[in-house]
């Protein structure tokens, strides 16, 4: 189920991701509400939510099927039909990446940092042009001249290293998530809007991540929903810059109790909604 509406689909990238937590239930935990955050390429579009792991794949490709443009998110089979129509380009996420060989480093010590080595380089010269101020072409100019090189070695490296790892590894499967998405995880090197990770919508849900063991449980299905419907409101609310408490007084106002009187529509009474509401008060 959308919660919000999104807005100005025709952005040329997005960032996606999702956290999930647990109810309890009669045959055990069960992962029933998942909070989910678009951020447009640094800045934010939408907050959703939605029930029942196993609509996720559909849900998420049903609610972008306006979208045109470039999907940053991890490289998970639930994000795969987001693809399919041919109007969403892959582009993955590099810190998932590091992670990995990180991972991986206490059974292959040597080989895991050498990989780990290549991506960490990446990340340092695309942080140096980042900090030179450098945009649009400029950074295109920067990364091919810093970034692509490395990432040709580390390219080369791959192709030597996986025939001689052990299916099922740490570290052939940190190989192969490179081997197997290279071209969505190098999409940067190609446009200057996208970036070399997630980690805009990723940081969203890090209070999600410690909340789940805190509070451990939800407590039934429809708890676990309307936790993920706010945590999305919120970590939306957030990236917008608006208190999100009174963000949700001033949408629950609209949507409920004067829901007649003001006959306003779902994409009307989004956070960008309500901080465009806000600035048209003050002028």
């Amino acid at each position: 189920r959308q919660v919000v509406s999104a807005e100005r689909l025709e952005v040329l990238a997005l960032a996606l991701d999702a956290e999930g937590h647990h109810a309890r239930a009669r045959r055990g935990a069960q992962n029933v509400g998942e909070a989910a955050v678009l951020v447009e390429h640094r800045q934010p579009v939408a907050g959703q939510a939605r029930e029942q792991v196993g609509l996720l794949a559909r849900d998420f490709a049903d609610r972008l099927a306006k979208f045109t443009g470039t999907l940053v998110a991890d490289a998970e089979r639930r994000m795969n039909e987001t693809s399919v129509s041919g109007a969403i380009t892959e582009a993955g996420c590099n810190s998932h990446g590091i992670r990995k060989f990180e991972g991986a480093e206490s059974e292959y010590p040597i080989l895991a940092e050498e990989g780990r080595q290549f991506v960490a380089a990446m990340f340092y010269w695309e942080d140096k042009g980042r900090e030179k101020g450098c945009l649009g072409d400029e950074l295109l100019t920067w990364r091919q001249e810093h970034v692509a090189p490395i990432a040709r070695d580390f390219r080369r490296w791959i192709d030597v290293v996986r025939e001689t790892l052990v299916p099922g590894t740490p570290l052939r499967k940190a190989v192969n998530y490179y081997y197997n998405h290279w071209d969505a995880l190098m999409r940067f090197l190609l446009d200057p809007k996208i970036p070399m990770h997630n980690n805009a919508a990723e940081r969203l849900f890090r209070a999600l991540d410690t909340g789940r063991h805190n509070w451990l449980f939800a407590g039934n299905e429809d708890s676990a929903h309307n936790l993920a419907v706010l945590m999305g409101l919120v970590a939306t609310c957030r990236l917008q810059g608006i208190d999100p408490q009174n963000y949700l007084a001033w949408a629950i106002e609209r949507r409920g109790t004067w829901r007649d009187r003001y006959g306003l529509q779902p994409r009307e009474l989004t956070p960008a909604a309500y901080k465009r509401a806000l600035a048209a008060a003050k002028d």
